[in-house]
């Protein structure tokens, strides 16, 4: 496996998301439990923290995402070529010699005829 630092960071990124996730959420309830106690500032907390929380995780996400591309496009374009030198080295050896051509095949007729057929004649 290549990159393993990368694959790691990556799904670091993914799990760092999740959380903020989930201490969104926190955020929201803590802010619903200061509204209902009657303090305007709950609202704020229960509005902002979760839309805050909710850009930051999908930049996070975005960014492992972008490495896993990242990784993806160097593993296809190193197996691209190693097919294309594959096939240039196919096509640089020696072309197999042709098949022997066999005696030839007996005429059908009996009557070998050079001259071809001409529409519309009519034999006679």
């Amino acid at each position: 496996m290549r990159y393993p630092a990368l694959r790691f960071i990556s799904g670091l990124l993914k799990v760092i998301a999740v959380a903020v996730l989930v201490l969104c959420g926190i955020v929201a309830l803590v802010g619903l439990i200061i509204l209902l106690r009657g303090r305007p500032q709950g609202l704020l907390m229960m509005i902002i923290g979760p839309v805050y929380g909710v850009l930051i995780a999908g930049v996070l996400w975005a960014y492992a995402e972008l490495i896993t591309v990242a990784i993806d496009v160097e593993a296809n374009t190193r197996r691209t070529a190693v097919l294309i030198e594959q096939s240039l080295r196919q096509a640089a050896s020696p072309a197999p010699a042709p098949p022997v051509a066999g005696p030839p095949a007996p005429p059908q007729s009996g009557v070998e005829s050079t001259e071809p057929e001409q529409p519309g004649a009519a034999a006679g």
